[in-house]
């Protein structure tokens, strides 16, 4: 009869200790990933909460060496859910008339060309400037970083 006690006894110390292991596990995903979610989002917390988007529709040029943009982005739309743009890339790519999501004052897009190069990325506006965030991309010549454009042009080119 003792001995059935003892492994009684046994089985529940095993049960606990799994239960604590069990949530001490989750305890600590949670953390890890809830963390890296918030790290993403405090990187962006200073996008502002716009009322008045109209201060960004127009084109948005970055040059380079010379006198001719290295990016072009003209915005078109925004609603507060989508926003309509045109994205140029000199001697690379053009796209007309894409759209990108917004989740979280962060609008989201991908990009594809017609030989199916993808372009994903994301777009924030802030402090009266544009940050056009290229997450992961198949062109050989566009690398994964932010492209902060921060003067608008007169005109659209839609650099080629």
């Amino acid at each position: 009869m003792e001995e059935m006690e003892n492994e009684y006894e046994k089985g529940i110390y095993w049960v606990v200790f799994f239960l604590i292991i069990f949530f001490a596990a989750f305890l600590g995903y949670e953390f890890v990933f809830n963390n890296s979610n918030n790290k993403e989002k405090e990187k962006y917390k200073e996008v502002i909460e716009v009322q008045d988007y109209d201060k960004y529709l127009g084109v948005w040029q970055l040059f380079g060496d010379d006198d001719v943009p290295e990016y072009e982005l003209s915005v078109e739309i925004i609603d507060g859910a989508t926003v309509t743009f045109d994205f140029a890339v000199k001697d690379v790519v053009s796209f007309e008339s894409e759209t990108a999501t917004f989740e979280d004052d962060i609008a989201r897009f991908e990009l594809e060309d017609e030989n199916e190069d993808k372009i994903s990325g994301r777009l924030a506006f802030k402090n009266e400037k544009v940050l056009f965030t290229i997450t992961s991309s198949s062109f050989d010549d566009i690398t994964v970083g932010t492209i902060e454009f921060s003067e608008k042009g007169e005109e659209e080119l839609l650099i080629k």
